[in-house]
């Protein structure tokens, strides 16, 4: 009786809990059920404040449906094609021009700038230093595939594709040439730029392009007021200078240059034999259209080469103290606490190395601008630099070798057979009158 007892007890007991334990478990499952209502309730809809308080908008657009990503792709490639098609088989300027606008309405005001090659640029350089970082394949499509036509056909896609080259080509109405010596300077800055918005991203995860983009405020028509002066300061200064931001600013444009210097199929301003009117060099907004160098131009271009590389030659040591100072300066010297100062916003190591690769990039850049500078040029007829010509088919409508080819004017009542009796008609005439061929420019 005693041994069976503790048995009976304990079941008793056992029975006497088992409603217990299933009420404190529904009581939880209950308060959980609560609980996620009352959070759900919280989230959405949102808080309506007597304030007036407004919920403020998103910095980034939202996600788009993988089909649209592949549309986007889609018309990149077919545009880069059509532009190769119409600057290097029909040497088309209107139909260029055309289709400039066309990606400038698609991929400018209605993708509102996103995504676009020039910010590619960032993903690209997260991605290289962050592996946890993933990059999707249409980034990666829109950053390589001008490239690749570049390296093919020149810089395509900035003369037809590109919609911020587009918003600057199409309000040029009368432009000016800028000094040599202030452009030579001036194309220091994308690299510059370059530089900077790689260091950013990878130091910082900051994208500098896509937050200072001088253009997509109109694109996206919002945007803070500092962006929108600054985008049309530029547009008003693109009315009289070509492309100021493409030429002076753009980091990608000096990828697509130095991928155009091998390209294998170059634009080229006659079809046949330059008769050296110059009038392909007086259209060419951007100066990417050099004349023939003769011994006397030669020589002025190396003494103003050494008296551009007696100006650079203390940008570079400054530029050089920069990158390597903050790695070898001891403690309590002044590039120290500069090296200091940067560690405050990051590590100290981190900040350290970028800021001294940064600055040895942009030393070695300048250098090579330089010696560029030194090295004369041997040009018999006029030609276009692949490095700096943007494909815009202006030089298509003006030379009378190509309008002739084309059909647009006709020859000489004196002249002989083949399009080589224009030549007299274009030569005999002073080049400095300003009425060069009106019957050519004007009809």
């Amino acid at each position: 009786m005693d041994a069976v007892r503790p048995p009976a007890r304990r079941a008793r007991a056992a029975k006497r809990r088992g409603p217990s334990r299933l009420g404190t478990t529904l009581g939880a499952l209950a308060m959980l059920a609560v609980g996620a209502r009352t959070q759900a309730i919280g989230r959405f809809p949102p808080p309506d404040f007597d304030s007036g308080y407004a919920l403020p908008r998103t910095q980034w657009p939202a996600p788009r449906a993988e089909w649209l990503g592949v549309l986007d792709v889609t018309v990149l490639a077919v545009g880069l094609c059509l532009a190769v098609y119409l600057a290097l088989v029909r040497r088309s300027r209107r139909g260029i021009l055309w289709l400039s606008i066309a990606c400038l309405a698609y991929l400018g005001f209605y993708r509102k700038g996103c995504v676009c090659p020039i910010g590619a640029i960032q993903n690209a350089a997260l991605a290289f230093a962050d592996p946890t970082y993933a990059i999707s394949t249409g980034i990666i499509l829109f950053l390589v595939l001008p490239l690749l036509f570049a390296l093919w056909a020149g810089r395509v896609f900035c003369g037809g594709v590109c919609p911020l080259g587009a918003i600057q080509d199409v309000v040029l109405v009368r432009p000016v040439r800028v000094p040599v010596p202030l452009a030579a300077a001036l194309t220091f800055l994308p690299w510059a730029y370059l530089g900077l918005a790689v260091t950013a991203v990878v130091t910082r995860g900051d994208f500098l392009i896509c937050r200072y983009d001088p253009f997509v405020a109109f694109f996206r028509r919002s945007g803070s007021a500092t962006m929108l002066g600054a985008g049309g300061a530029l547009l008003l200064l693109a009315v009289v200078v070509g492309r100021p931001y493409c030429r002076f600013l753009c980091p990608y444009g000096i990828l697509l240059g130095l991928f155009s210097r091998a390209s294998r199929h170059r634009i080229s301003v006659t079809p046949d034999v330059c008769i050296r009117c110059g009038l392909c060099h007086d259209a060419c907004p951007f100066d990417a259209i050099r004349p023939p160098e003769t011994r006397e131009k030669k020589q002025r271009g190396r003494s103003g080469s050494v008296r551009f590389f007696t100006l650079a030659l203390p940008v570079l040591a400054a530029a050089a103290g920069f990158g390597l100072g903050p790695l070898l300066a001891p403690r309590g010297t002044f590039p120290g606490a500069v090296a200091a100062l940067g560690a405050g916003l990051g590590k100290s190591g981190t900040f350290r190395t970028a800021g001294a690769l940064l600055g040895l990039f942009l030393g070695g850049v300048l250098l090579t601008k330089i010696l560029c500078r030194l090295r004369p040029e041997n040009r018999e007829d006029y030609e276009a630099v692949p490095s700096e010509c943007v494909a815009c088919g202006r030089c298509f409508a003006v030379c009378p070798r190509e309008r002739f080819r084309r059909g647009e004017v006709g020859m000489p009542d004196d002249a002989g057979d083949g399009p080589t009796s224009i030549a007299p008609a274009v030569v005999e005439q002073p080049r400095d009158t300003g009425n060069d061929c009106p019957n050519l420019m004007n009809s």
